[in-house]
């Protein structure tokens, strides 16, 4: 199977667990949510993001989003999936 694109972004008290996770699913995911995220973009981090390839089998236990910009330039939610852990 081949590998799919995805950005994961996870609030920062839950990100130990989830990288535990993903260590313990398969060899890439070791080094998974590394990068801080804050609404000023300084210490502390409220979320933490990983973005690159990963399996089919862990895509499809992750929710998913669907954005689009509309006409004004706002961004819309355009769909969903729950995923299924």
């Amino acid at each position: 199977m081949t590998d799919i694109f995805r950005t994961l972004i996870l609030p920062a008290t839950v990100t130990p667990l989830a990288q535990e996770i993903a260590a313990t699913l398969s060899p890439g995911g070791v080094g998974m949510w590394i990068t801080g995220l804050s609404p000023t973009g300084s210490e502390p981090a409220t979320h933490f993001i990983s973005t690159g390839f990963i399996p089919p089998e862990f895509a499809s236990m992750v929710p998913e989003q669907f954005w689009e910009q509309d006409e004004t330039g706002a961004w819309v939610q355009t769909g969903s999936t729950p995923g299924d852990p």
